[in-house]
């Protein structure tokens, strides 16, 4: 069995305790808050296969309201979430390995910042990670959009998870749009400059407080925001979440896994619950 494949199988050879002072000693390199720092620190002592910086504090664009946003690899489940300005999010090598031919795996290819790596293994992955096809993002999206054209009722009943879905995939369009112009950004901030459309930077934040209050009204926006990217969603309807739940499960699986995490959620969706990176 090679390294790559002991990688995806979730190898224990090569799971290995965090340096939790060397992640500390390079947060701060990177003029990270003391109290941020500390409180990454606490949330990541164990073992890992890896642990990666990326997000806004990678890329060097943060301001006083961004996430530390640091990913975990590691063979068991860790805990996953939210914790003011802190998110983790921890994924098994597999749905890590799987992530190579997605917006998600380009962003961490491009952007992000190894703080632990167990024999290289990250790092190796990382570097085999390639860019997706836009015009095929662009129609996946736009295959998943019909998750939000579900009647009046049941947008209500779901406006959360519905507005947060929306929101995900409104960006990975944008992100998608970018890249089919031969210039590729991960940052909204840049990209709601780059389009002359300043309400992005709010209205696709990914931390609470900075976009709007989901209502009927922003999901409204928001869809017709998707469709002048994507285009127009399916024809097909679904009477309720649960009928395209289970009416996606054989024809569609990634649909049906996030129409799922739509059912409920708080203030994010919880993208390290999907077996695997969808976009």
């Amino acid at each position: 069995m090679s390294g790559l494949d002991q990688f995806e199988a979730g190898s224990h050879e090569f799971e290995s305790t965090i340096d939790v002072e060397t992640v500390r000693d390079r947060l701060a390199q990177l003029r990270v808050s003391e109290a941020l720092i500390e409180q990454a620190c606490k949330r990541i002592q164990g073992n890992a296969t890896g642990v990666l910086l990326y997000g806004s504090w990678a890329r060097g664009d943060a301001s006083a309201a961004s996430d530390l946003d640091l990913l975990l690899l590691a063979p068991h489940r860790a805990d996953s979430g939210t914790d003011g300005k802190l998110s983790i999010n921890c994924y098994s090598p597999k749905q890590f390995a799987d992530a190579g031919q997605t917006l998600f795996g380009m962003h961490l290819a491009r952007d992000g910042i190894v703080l632990h790596d167990t024999e290289n293994r990250t790092a190796e992955l990382l570097s085999k990670f390639t860019a997706p096809d836009p015009q095929d993002l662009i129609g996946r999206i736009r295959d998943f959009s019909i998750l939000l054209e579900l009647p009046v009722e049941e947008q209500i009943e779901y406006l959360t998870g519905l507005c947060q879905v929306a929101r995900y995939l409104l960006r990975s369009a944008i992100y998608a749009a970018a890249l089919g112009d031969g210039d590729p950004c991960f940052s909204v901030a840049e990209l709601a400059d780059r389009f002359n459309q300043p309400e992005l930077t709010s209205l696709l934040s990914s931390h609470p407080g900075q976009y709007p209050e989901p209502s009927l009204e922003v999901l409204n926006d928001l869809k017709y925001r998707l469709s002048l990217v994507v285009g127009a969603p399916p024809s097909d309807s679904y009477e309720t979440l649960h009928d395209l739940i289970i009416g996606s499960s054989i024809s569609n699986p990634d649909l049906e896994k996030l129409a799922t995490l739509a059912l409920g959620v708080g203030e994010g969706l919880p993208y390290a619950e999907l077996p695997k990176v969808i976009l």
